[in-house]
């Protein structure tokens, strides 16, 4: 810019001699200095600049290179563009012979459907979409993951698939786990005769078993809350609840008898015994119980009362 100026002045003042006096000759050393002054902060101004620049380079390479999740880019046909270091540990390679390869490569097989679905919504759509993939590396280890993925583009102004990789393996067999479980006991609490049920912090019954339900030929959702009272006898169902609220209130366990109605009209006693559950936390979560049919028991003891009575009748009457 200073040897533009100059070249300026001197290309003015060639017509007009008259400019170039001693004035104006003056003048010259100070409008070089001025802007060799300008040229000075601006080079301070771009310094300044550049240790920003760095700066967010170097924040850019902790949020991204670093981060506790996986980055992934990919074009629209699925070409993998960009990875950072924790989406190559996850997939099991390198982060630099991960570009180009198509991302299906590392789908279960029974997975490739969805994640071609989710491909093809996340471009058609352009909103934010989801999923949950088995993933293989090349080594034969294998992960779920979840994927959420978004679309932009690159500076020619083809779409790219911005893709973030977390690890929830973990989560999945935890699920698994817990499904096996609840398998397991559902296992176990059809298999018998007791009848068997589970009630939550509303205090309402949430689960039956099939021998219940068979039992009193009702569906689950017929028996859910409060549904399983009308089958209890009207004569033992004041005590019933009252016993049960009781206990419920001081989380302590219970056993009672009652009267319930078979599925053909027939009225059963049955011994009901109930216990407070809790989560691996020891956080209260309701009770679970079991309903034996002691129809039999009670019958006999009341006859045996009766003959008890009838006996004692006939020696009072003798005794007289």
């Amino acid at each position: 810019q200073a040897e533009a100026s100059a070249m300026a002045l001197a290309a003015a003042s060639a017509g007009h001699p008259e400019d170039l006096s001693a004035e104006n000759m003056q003048k010259m050393p100070h409008v070089l200095r001025a802007q060799k002054i300008e040229l000075e902060m601006q080079r301070e101004e771009l310094l300044r600049g550049q240790l920003v620049l760095d700066a967010e380079r170097a924040r850019y390479f902790d949020l991204y290179d670093l981060a506790p999740v996986g980055y992934c880019t990919l074009n629209a046909s699925g070409l993998i563009q960009q990875a950072n270091l924790r989406a190559a540990t996850l997939l099991g390679m390198d982060r630099r012979a991960l570009v180009g390869q198509p991302f299906s490569r590392f789908a279960e097989r029974d997975f490739q459907d969805t994640l071609q679905l989710f491909l093809t919504q996340v471009f058609a759509t352009a909103e934010p979409q989801t999923c949950e993939l088995l993933l293989a590396t090349p080594e034969g280890r294998l992960l779920w993951a979840y994927l959420k993925g978004t679309t932009t583009q690159n500076e020619s102004g083809a779409p790219l698939l911005r893709m973030v990789m977390t690890d929830v393996t973990e989560r999945k067999q935890a699920e698994l786990a817990l499904r096996e479980s609840e398998q397991h006991f559902r296992t176990l609490a059809n298999a018998g005769s007791a009848l068997i049920w589970t009630s939550g912090l509303d205090t309402g019954f949430n689960y039956f078993n099939e021998p219940w339900l068979r039992f009193t030929g009702c569906t689950l959702a017929q028996e859910a809350g409060t549904g399983w009272t009308r089958h209890v006898h009207p004569d033992d169902l004041v005590q019933c609840l009252k016993t049960y609220a009781s206990a419920f209130e001081r989380q302590e366990a219970f056993s009672l008898a009652c009267r319930l109605r078979r599925a053909d009209g027939v009225w059963r006693w049955l011994r009901n015994d109930g216990a407070p559950r809790y989560d691996s936390q020891n956080n209260f979560l309701g009770y679970i119980g079991q309903c034996l049919d002691i129809t039999t028991q009670t019958e006999a003891t009341a006859e045996l009362e009766r003959h008890r009575n009838h006996l004692e009748s006939l020696v009072n009457e003798r005794t007289r």
